[in-house]
């Protein structure tokens, strides 16, 4: 039997893995990064405190956010259009596109929680839903009113009808969202793990290893709060294993991130003992994935660069949103900052 391919000689016959098959897109993509709304940018708007002003920069990025018969901003729509165009502007230029579900998976696992709670409550989830995962919303209900499940990734098809029957059994709403956000890990888990260079695969970790330090930290805010209690609320895999948190949940808030800080993730050392809000605290953690996204975006060219375009597009939208509800609300330009994601 033949040894083993090595990971540079499984890329040479996989040319659309290749990084040189993705030189043109990266340039192209690179490029589009600079015209992008930086939270610098988003800040500086907001210190005029007109919605207005938001609005006209906005238009000239080709986002024209309208408004309805009873004068209400119809943002949403308008910032979806803005993401699905970008989606299917990369989809148009690189080689292979099966990856790029990677990002897409969260919008079907908000569409099927939206689509199992509304159902509970009798309520019509379309004005909810998002356009943006592998099956359309109106294919979402379709196959959730059917049970025709198979039109998901497998890791969602088996987490619906486990979640249908948790609620049933206890009827905690949270269970759904913890059983379909489990399911879409698990989905971006496998995926990534089919991608020879190991990026995927240690990003999606990393994301779930800080999906669970939040998961703990709120937990461990709790009164009465236990490790076996935490452990129970933990999405598989990552590096930050079971066991690391029920050794360290005790050792109290600061003492988990400290331990966290010697898996890997040197950055959370600086955030113990600086005694933030839980928001200020889950604005860092994000800030911990989205820096690791950053970082291997920084090369010449390959899947990781067009990987964190998109990323970065998604937190532009987000600090978009953030900033219109902020103006809107009369937040002060130093509020405004303190909110948006870096």
């Amino acid at each position: 039997m033949s040894n083993p391919l090595c990971i540079t000689e499984k890329l040479r016959r996989a040319p659309d893995l290749s990084p040189d098959a993705y030189l043109y897109s990266s340039a192209r993509f690179k490029v589009r990064a600079y015209s992008m709304l930086t939270p610098d940018l988003l800040a500086a708007i907001g210190e005029s405190g007109r919605v207005e002003d938001l609005l006209h920069r906005l238009s000239e990025r080709g986002i024209e956010i309208r408004t309805d018969s009873e004068g209400h901003l119809q943002a949403e729509e308008a910032l979806e259009r803005y993401l699905a165009d970008s989606f299917a502007e990369v989809e148009k230029c690189v080689p292979n596109t099966r990856w790029i579900a990677l990002l897409r998976y969260p919008y079907d696992a908000h569409n099927i929680k939206t689509i199992l709670k509304c159902r509970i409550r009798e309520k019509d989830p379309r004005p909810l839903l998002i356009g943006l995962g592998t099956v359309a919303p109106e294919d979402a209900e379709e196959a959730i009113r059917t049970e025709g499940y198979d039109r998901f990734a497998p890791e969602f098809a088996k987490a619906i009808p486990e979640a249908i029957d948790s609620f049933a059994q206890t009827a905690d709403p949270q269970l759904i969202d913890a059983i379909i956000d489990s399911a879409c890990f698990a989905a971006q888990r496998n995926l990534a793990a089919s991608y020879p260079p190991a990026y995927f695969s240690a990003l999606i970790n990393g994301r779930i290893d800080m999906t669970n330090l939040l998961t703990a930290v709120r937990i461990g805010r709790m009164k009465n709060a236990t490790a076996e209690y935490c452990t129970r609320h933990l999405i598989e895999g990552g590096k930050l294993t079971k066991a690391f948190f029920e050794v360290h949940f005790a050792e109290g808030e600061d003492a988990l991130l400290i331990a966290a800080s010697r898996e890997g993730y040197p950055a959370l050392s600086k955030l113990a003992g600086a005694g933030l809000r839980l928001s200020e605290l889950e604005k860092q953690i994000e800030h911990t994935v989205s820096a690791a996204i950053r970082e291997a975006a920084d090369m010449p060219a390959g899947l990781q660069v067009i990987y964190g375009y998109l990323a970065e597009r998604e937190i532009e939208v987000k600090n978009i949103r953030i900033l219109l509800a902020a103006m809107q609300a009369g937040r002060t330009p130093a509020e405004i900052r303190a909110l948006l994601r870096a």
